[in-house]
């Protein structure tokens, strides 16, 4: 088993455009990564690839095995609520056209805030796209625990909260 690296990187230009969903003070992003040593999770709406992080297409299943793993899902991930109310959950949600809930789907991990490390130390593609053609920063830090216990690394496909303090490099 591959192990993860001890330092991932985070490439990112400085100052937000006012589009920016999540504040109506571009520059505090940055400084929370600053002063606070905190990261932003963005939507994957706010990435440069709008089909980053689509919900995948799902028209090869059956509909009877659709809903099937709404059930499934619907038991597996309630979990705060009752088995009867879960249950309930899930024949409300079979009740929808399929459209519907993989409308619902994609709008739930839209909401999703994701952060998004490398290993890679010094790649100019990273510093040109992420960091604003090499006038941003790339935040170093060590990999957490929880991180190195939980997941292992993936390989990028070739189709298409906060942190603990760590150093900023300025290029």
């Amino acid at each position: 088993m591959k192990k993860l690296p001890r330092l991932l990187y985070r490439y990112r230009a400085l100052g937000r455009p006012s589009s920016d969903l999540d504040s109506d003070d571009p520059d505090a992003i940055e400084a929370d990564t600053f002063i606070k040593s905190a990261l932003y999770f963005p939507s994957r709406l706010q990435f440069n690839d709008k089909s980053d992080c689509l919900v995948p297409d799902m028209s090869h299943i059956a509909d009877d095995q659709f809903r099937e793993v709404i059930r499934q899902r619907a038991s597996e991930e309630l979990t705060e609520l009752s088995v009867a109310d879960r249950d309930l959950y899930a024949e409300r949600m079979n009740s929808l056209s399929r459209s519907a809930i993989e409308q619902i789907l994609q709008e739930g991990a839209d909401c999703l805030g994701i952060l998004s490390l490398t290993t890679k130390t010094d790649n100019p593609v990273m510093w040109a796209w992420y960091a604003n053609n090499h006038k941003g920063t790339r935040t170093k830090r060590p990999t957490p625990s929880c991180i190195t216990q939980s997941c292992l690394p993936t390989r990028p496909r070739k189709a298409r909260s906060r942190s603990a303090p760590g150093s900023v490099e300025r290029r």
